[in-house]
């Protein structure tokens, strides 16, 4: 049974990771997330609406989050495929 809990845990550990990047990325745009002392991306995206002709402002970040997200969902998916 150990084992078997073990890696069902590390899958909903990662899709966990991957779902809190998303949140505070989220947060973090709409305003109410991290302070503005701190950066994160969600603040860099909505930085970014003020400058629309800025376009790079916007298209790096996202994309950071965007390929974070895929490696934990991939890392899930490896493990996963691993187990059953």
């Amino acid at each position: 049974i150990w084992p078997e809990l073990l890696m069902s845990t590390a899958i909903v550990f990662v899709y966990t990771i991957a779902a809190f990047i998303i949140a505070e990325s989220f947060l973090s745009f709409v305003g109410i997330g991290l302070p503005a002392e701190f950066s994160s991306w969600g603040h860099m995206l909505n930085d970014a609406r003020r400058f629309p002709e800025a376009w790079w402002m916007g298209l790096f970040p996202g994309i950071g989050i965007f390929f974070l997200v895929l490696a934990y969902y991939r890392m899930a998916r490896y493990i996963e495929r691993r187990i059953f």
